[in-house]
């Protein structure tokens, strides 16, 4: 997650958008923040004072609406989606 401050820093008022998803261990990425291992970390970035929009990346396949508005729910506990 250095990197991503590290991005936000350089890139400064041109970053337009974030998308955002989280680590499922091992090699899988694009996991629901809301079940990742790394949703801690994201957190801390996304409190980092950036306010542009969040485009969630987190792949979700049969019975994904549960999964959805689990999503959903984190991101609007963290004041980030209304």
């Amino acid at each position: 997650m250095n990197m991503a401050f590290e991005f936000i820093e350089m890139a400064g008022d041109k970053l337009s958008h974030m998308h955002v998803s989280g680590e499922g261990g091992g090699i899988f990425h694009h996991f629901p923040v809301c079940i990742s291992g790394n949703k801690d970390a994201i957190e801390k970035v996304l409190r980092a004072g950036v306010s542009v929009p969040i485009i969630l990346e987190g792949l979700m396949k049969d019975g994904y609406e549960e999964l959805a508005r689990r999503e959903l729910e984190y991101f609007e506990g963290l004041g980030l989606y209304r």
